[in-house]
């Protein structure tokens, strides 16, 4: 067996292949092959994996009234709602690694936990009718606002609420919320 002498440098330290290791460093194929049989794998049903909380500014600019702005920032319920989503948050992102009985059950009770100031704070800003499409379009003039009041960690919550809403609009967790204002 022929003795494989590379040397690996990473700044000041300097180690041979052979003493690092007695198993052959994985090559690209190799290594995704051990990827995909990873028991720990990230579960697919989950949107928060791929979205990650980044304070990347807009590179677009979109012009809002300053009373637009003013009343998001001024807004006691929506930072009651991004307070109440900080503390539910991990909880969600967790759930998508349990059965989907667990998660359903886990978005349910985080639902009901912003329920309560959910219309109220919709009212501030529209006064469209309370439908599915007017909820999610009002959950993107929201992350719209915050971004443009430079506050990208709160529009990365919105992001991330919005996607929790639609997964509770799959669940047929909002179809009271929809059937209170009807009546």
């Amino acid at each position: 067996m022929k003795k494989n002498n590379t040397l690996l440098s990473r700044g000041h330290l300097s180690i041979l292949k052979s003493l690092a290791s007695p198993v052959d460093f994985p090559s690209k194929k190799g290594s995704s092959a051990v990827m995909n049989n990873d028991p720990y794998k990230k579960s697919e049903r989950s949107f928060f994996y791929d979205n990650k909380v980044r304070e990347n500014k807009p590179t677009f600019h979109v012009q809002l009234d300053k009373k637009d702005q003013d009343r998001y920032c001024n807004s006691f319920l929506k930072k009651r709602m991004l307070h109440i989503w900080k503390k539910q948050r991990p909880l969600i992102i967790a759930a998508a690694k349990l059965p989907e009985s667990l998660e359903v059950t886990i978005f349910k009770s985080a639902y009901r936990e912003l329920q309560p100031i959910l219309l109220s704070c919709y009212k501030e800003d529209f006064s469209f009718p309370f439908i599915p499409f007017s909820f999610f379009g009002w959950l993107q003039y929201v992350k719209l606002t915050a971004q443009i009041t430079d506050r990208q960690q709160e529009a990365a919550y919105w992001q991330e609420m919005s996607q929790f809403f639609q997964q509770c609009h799959k669940y047929q967790l909002l179809n009271d919320l929809f059937i209170e204002v009807k009546n």
